[in-house]
């Protein structure tokens, strides 16, 4: 099931980049995000690197960096006039460095200018400084990792109000390249880390009782409950003042649903929960193409808003631009899968070949449907 919550939070994402989920569940869902990578790198350091730091550092780019620079590419050229303006929007955001390094500050995945073309990659570079991280963190063992974890809430506390750390990532306050945004996604890595070493101590045995696939579906049917109601058909109003909802209690729902999924998964999934966990990152990152850029060509716009107007529904067009969106994602994802293991993925097997003769860069013992080594993204 693992793989399949993994998706689910990308779908979130996408549905809230549609329009039909509010921003607070978008965050939500990278909170999730975190959470998970913190726990799957664990989980892979533990199975396929041991002391091995190179292979790992050397996967885990392969992993981030080619969809990354493709679907920049993609953008630059098919959405250029788009792009051109972004430019200027930078510029007056942060200071203007000039077009080339922009690009180039976004193409390293730099804090602030990894999501300059593609929007979704501004939390890659949270990802990729737990990876720096993650090998050290590993070997300091589990009183390592909670004190990376409390290191994180002490800083985060040091340059925002603790309250802040509560609300969906980056919600109320600027995460991306700020110290703060480092610190609380350091404090959800950790959490994931956690998970690891807690369900290393309950043991796979008590993963196999009778209730714990309840459980686990139960922590699906929650992302589920908590994306339906924050949409867009449920009058916020209304929402407020029977459940008292707003962002804490949603990123609370969020992120203790993947928690206890983690904690209960055994390895096991099937091959339609592991095609999702391998489409999770693909969608992620190709969807916004769909969402921002697409729905500003003019022409495209009208035909979704003439559709709404005549169907007489106005939210219908926010429907029809996610369900494009997430059709084209889950299309392009499954075709870049098919490329990427005939390129990407067989150089992304050579480092750990070479060093442990081991058979896949993805492949992990005891958990071979989950591909653990992948981020969560």
């Amino acid at each position: 099931m693992l793989g399949l919550c993994r998706l689910l939070l990308a779908v979130g994402v996408v549905l809230a980049h549609g329009k039909l989920l509010p921003e607070a569940t978008s965050r939500s869902m990278v909170s999730g995000f975190f959470v998970v990578s913190g726990y799957l790198m664990m989980l892979t350091l533990s199975t396929n690197y041991g002391r091995s730091i190179v292979p790992f550092y050397w996967n885990r780019i392969l992993r981030l960096y080619p969809l990354h620079i493709v679907m920049c590419a993609i953008i630059a050229i098919a959405f250029h006039g788009f792009v051109m303006r972004r430019f200027a929007e930078y510029a007056e955001a942060f200071g203007d460095v000039g077009p080339f390094m922009t690009v180039v500050m976004c193409l390293l995945l730099l804090p602030r200018y990894a999501g300059f073309f593609n929007k979704p990659a501004w939390t890659l570079p949270f990802e990729l400084a737990y990876y720096i991280l993650a090998p050290f963190i590993f070997r300091l063992g589990w009183r390592g990792r909670l004190a990376y974890t409390l290191a994180g809430v002490a800083g985060f506390a040091a340059l925002r109000p603790i309250s802040d750390i509560a609300q969906p990532f980056g919600l109320e306050w600027t995460a991306s390249g700020t110290a703060a945004g480092f610190f609380a996604s350091a404090v959800y890595f950790g959490l994931g880390a956690l998970v690891f070493d807690m369900q290393r101590a309950v043991g796979r045995k008590s993963l196999t009782r009778p209730a714990v696939p309840v459980v686990k579906g139960l922590c699906l049917a929650a992302l589920l409950t908590l994306m339906a109601a924050t949409s867009r058909f449920v009058p916020a109003g209304a929402l407020d003042l029977v459940l008292g909802w707003h962002g804490v209690l949603v990123n609370a729902i969020a992120v203790s649903a993947v928690t206890f999924l983690l904690l209960l998964w055994d390895g096991s999934e099937t091959r339609l929960s592991k095609r999702a966990g391998d489409l999770c990152y693909p969608v992620y990152m190709i969807h916004f193409m769909f969402t921002d850029y697409l729905i500003d060509v003019p022409r495209f716009r009208a035909i979704l808003a003439g559709v709404a107007k005549t169907v007489a529904w106005p939210d219908l067009e926010f429907i029809l631009r996610s369900a494009v969106a997430l059709a084209g994602a889950l299309l392009l994802g499954h075709l870049w899968l098919v490329v990427e293991a005939h390129t990407i993925r067989r150089l992304r097997q050579r480092p750990i070949r070479g060093v442990h003769g081991e058979q896949d860069a993805e492949g992990v013992r005891g958990a071979a449907g989950a591909r653990a080594s992948s981020s969560a993204l």
